[in-house]
């Protein structure tokens, strides 16, 4: 009886263990799914100002993930961030605007100015969306318009003179702003 056992174990011991492991390897190997394929997504190097693609690095991302980031194709097509992006993070491609943040007017310039954005619902301000600049938190518009970029503490506006007149008055001060309902804001 001594001879038939290998490491204390019984014949239908080791039989056991033999189809307990082929089972399970076999399980394994046709439960594996195939490795989703990756395509490469930018990743920042350095500070990212708005209205600029900096130096980055693509690192790999889940294909299926991709439509979420910033390609190589789309930062050499052109791409620049509407916000303002520190080192090290994945570019969303939702922040990206195409070409230059350049006046579509002739007569006007991109101007920054420094904004009090506590009042702003959710993630806070993004370029494109269009804002009620006041004094006063909630009091009236001194003017209501698309933010070309957004930066911490101050966002980029497409300006003319009157325009800067009306933000400016009697000294560059912080704004508040929030985001204008559809039916506007009453104005000063």
């Amino acid at each position: 009886m001594l001879e038939s056992r290998v490491l204390g174990l019984a014949p239908a011991q080791w039989a056991w263990i033999v189809a307990t492991l082929v089972v399970g390897v076999v399980s394994i190997w046709l439960l594996r799914g195939d490795e989703e394929p990756t395509v490469g997504v930018a990743v920042t190097i350095g500070e990212w100002r708005a209205g600029e693609a900096g130096e980055f690095v693509m690192v790999p991302a889940p294909e299926s993930l991709a439509s979420l980031f910033a390609t190589r194709e789309m930062l050499s097509g052109g791409a620049v961030s509407s916000v303002a992006l520190p080192d090290g993070v994945v570019v969303p491609a939702a922040v990206l605007v195409k070409g230059k943040l350049a006046p579509d007017d002739e007569t006007a310039t991109l101007m920054r100015f420094p904004v009090d954005a506590s009042l702003w619902a959710g993630p806070g301000p993004r370029a494109g969306d269009v804002a009620v600049f006041g004094r006063q938190p909630g009091g009236c518009a001194v003017l209501i318009a698309e933010l070309r970029a957004v930066d911490p503490g101050d966002v980029t506006l497409e300006v003319d003179a009157d325009m800067v007149a009306r933000l400016v008055g009697e000294g560059l001060e912080t704004l508040a702003i929030w985001e204008s309902p559809a039916v506007g804001w009453p104005g000063c």
